[in-house]
């Protein structure tokens, strides 16, 4: 009978709570066995804001600074937080998720917002087009149009006074 679910597939779907940690906590089971304590979220966070150019400029692979961050994650911490480029990766994919699911529900106070790294991504991540909620047009219609200053026609041909 199909219509029966085993007891696993019911807690699995029955068992996410609506709390907003919930992405970076399903991103925290896919970083195979590191836990990462507060300490090390952090040094991963400065360590992101250190490479962040190189990520945007497009003259390294992502992996390569991936691992170039974990390689410091590991010297940063004298090998405590044993992590990989990998690892580093998904978890900050956790925390984004995270940081924008706060973000999108903070005005109907659905969620805590204790968020130990909420100010810290605020800053590096608060203004980018990705996380920036969109804008609702008012139900007034559009502004009405203002008049240009220039009084001059706007030609497509270089002005012919210069030789």
């Amino acid at each position: 009978n199909n219509s029966t679910k085993a007891p696993a597939e019911l807690t699995s779907e029955t068992s996410t709570s609506d709390h907003c940690e919930e992405d970076e906590n399903s991103a925290n089971a896919l970083t195979k066995g590191f836990l990462w304590p507060d300490a090390a979220v952090y040094l991963l966070l400065e360590l992101y804001r250190e490479k962040e150019t190189d990520f945007t400029s497009g003259m390294k692979r992502n992996h390569i600074i991936w691992s170039e961050i974990a390689s410091k994650m590991i010297k940063g911490s004298n090998g405590k937080y044993n992590v990989t480029g990998q690892q580093c990766s998904v978890k900050l994919s956790g925390l984004k998720r995270t940081y924008k699911n706060i973000a999108n529900k903070k005005k109907s106070d659905n969620c805590r917002n204790s968020w130990a790294f909420y100010s810290i991504i605020d800053s590096i991540f608060g203004k980018k087009a990705y996380v920036i909620r969109p804008v609702i047009a008012s139900s007034e219609g559009p502004a009405e149009p203002t008049p240009s200053t220039s009084t001059e026609p706007i030609t497509n041909s270089p002005s012919s006074s210069s030789k």
